[in-house]
């Protein structure tokens, strides 16, 4: 194995260790049962019978402690991906993704679509799973179907309706994707 090859894998693994950070494994022995706990009553309690739950009191059978399987699920490349962004400052943020957007319009509205669409995929990249994701990705689109990147601009619609599939611009959405159909036809 070549020394370069070596040390990116070495680096992969730091990065994976900071990502995760120490996890504890829970032990198997489980904590002993309360007197009360170990001789349930045999009567039948109506369910508005019960004490109001203290707020301040933790729930039995919940811990801090992860589930063993989640130690795999942080080692996911995307859980991976995503938290090294949100580590270096690039996570969800709604004021960014909204400055973002508003630049995108800015953009969109002096033609420069090259520059909104960029825009637009940043803002939609900063605030996941919000209406303004939704707009923002539809804008992209635009941008890229007015610049003429037509490939790039129906992967971008279809990434919209695979997210949003009864989005508020699905009709205009599926206008566009016919005519780059019909442009790819023709040509």
């Amino acid at each position: 194995m070549p020394f370069s090859e070596f040390r990116i894998i070495v680096a992969a693994i730091l990065l994976l260790i900071l990502v995760t950070g120490c996890q504890s494994v829970p032990s198997a022995e489980s904590p002993p049962l309360a007197a009360d706990q170990a001789n349930p009553p045999s009567e039948v309690r109506q369910a508005s019978a019960t004490e109001p739950v203290d707020p301040d009191e933790p729930e039995i059978g919940l811990s801090d402690e992860k589930d063993p399987g989640s130690f795999f699920e942080s080692l996911d490349p995307k859980n991976v991906w995503n938290s090294a962004r949100k580590m270096a400052g690039y996570g969800p943020n709604e004021g960014v993704a909204k400055a973002l957007y508003k630049e995108g319009q800015l953009a969109y509205a002096k033609k420069e679509y090259k520059e909104a669409a960029a825009k637009f995929k940043a803002a939609a990249g900063r605030w996941p799973d919000s209406l303004l994701e939704e707009d923002a990705l539809f804008f992209q689109a635009e941008s890229l179907f007015f610049s003429d990147q037509y490939p790039t601009a129906n992967d971008t619609y279809g990434q919209l309706l695979k997210k949003y599939d009864n989005s508020r611009y699905l009709d205009r959405v599926v206008a566009r994707q016919f005519a780059i159909g019909r442009y790819w036809e023709q040509k």
